[in-house]
Formats: structure tokens, C-alpha cells, sequence
């Protein structure tokens, strides 16, 4: 869109950053998200990679938990009594999003980051793709044949809905950008 991306920033890249950025300063982190077991594993790696970390408070939500429903509501009570200063969320888009909306003001001073597979990643449960993959832009089908069950409609179906939009704006963008430059 006419703008330089120095680089790219995933929830897999962002998170361990910000734990680092947590652990110097003592803030308290939550995880909230993933299967059974895998929030306090990637707590544990946290903690392993940064020693001095507080123990991130794991909320592993039911799957198909329904936003806004009796259990989320317990679950995001009990989540803002302990006042996490950081919420990395691990439900899939755009669950996480729609979730970390509908949430904010509970969780409100917290930071709120919605990070895909990052909590899977920290506790080993899926590999990243390799980085040349990454920094071509192809992590994302990296993930498709790694996790194609689960993924290929996320990928294949619902975001072709996008490429409309985004063939308008960059249409939109080239032809704001060309008479700019006539103006000239």
C-alpha cells in the first residue's frame, strides 16, 4: 500500500518479546487458551526462558466455549481478580478477536493480545514453519499442510472473502497515489 513493513510481527514472534518485557519489569501475565495441559506448558517454558517471569495464570477454556456464556464469564472473572497486567489469547481467529472485544473492559488496564497459535508454539505442541518459509510470507501455508484438518477452511473458504477487499483497496490506493503524483 505505498508503505515500507520493515518486518513482519507474528504472535509467535511478539509473545516471547513481551515476556521478556514482563519479566524486567514484574508484570504479571495471563494465558488464556489452547487444549488441556498446553497453557501450562508454554508457562513453563516461559518461566524456563525467563527466570525471573512471575508464574503466568493459565486459563484453559472449555473447547467451544461460548463467548459471553456462563462458563467464559466465570472464567474471565476469575481471570480479572487476579489482574494480570498482560492477556495473551490463544483461541483462533477470529474467535480471539471477537472474544478480547467483547472482554476489554473487564480485563481493562490489561493489555490484550490476540496470538494465534503462539500458546501451541511456546509449549511445543506445533512447530513453526522453518524461517526461510517465514520470511518469504508462507508460514501461513506452512500451518495449512502442517494442521490441514483443522485449518484448510479458515484458509481456503472464509479468507477468500478477503481478497475482494483487499484488491479494492490497493486499486483504491493506486489510483489516490496516481493522482498525487499528476497534481504534481
Amino acid at each position: 500500500m505505498g508503505q515500507t513493513l520493515h518486518s513482519r510481527v507474528t504472535g509467535a514472534d511478539l509473545v516471547p518479546a513481551v515476556c521478556d518485557l514482563a519479566a524486567k519489569r514484574g508484570l504479571k501475565l495471563a494465558l488464556f487458551g489452547g487444549e488441556e495441559g498446553v497453557g501450562e506448558a508454554a508457562a513453563r517454558e516461559l518461566q524456563r526462558r525467563h527466570p525471573t517471569l512471575q508464574p503466568p495464570i493459565v486459563v484453559t477454556p472449555p473447547m467451544n466455549h461460548v463467548i459471553g456464556g456462563k462458563i467464559d464469564h466465570t472464567l474471565v472473572d476469575e481471570l480479572a481478580h487476579n489482574r494480570p497486567n498482560i492477556v495473551v489469547v490463544g483461541l483462533g481467529m477470529p474467535k480471539q478477536e471477537i472474544w478480547a472485544d467483547y472482554h476489554r473492559k473487564t480485563l481493562s488496564p490489561a493489555v490484550i493480545i490476540c496470538a494465534g497459535a503462539a500458546i501451541d508454539f511456546l509449549a511445543k505442541r506445533q512447530r513453526r514453519a522453518p524461517r526461510l518459509v517465514q520470511k518469504i510470507g508462507l508460514e501461513w501455508m506452512w500451518r495449512l499442510s502442517t494442521d490441514f484438518r483443522r485449518l484448510w477452511r479458515r484458509y481456503l473458504v472464509r479468507d477468500l472473502a478477503f481478497v475482494p477487499y483487499a484488491i479494492g483497496e490497493i486499486l483504491l490506493h493506486r489510483s489516490t497515489r496516481e493522482s498525487t503524483h499528476q497534481d504534481d
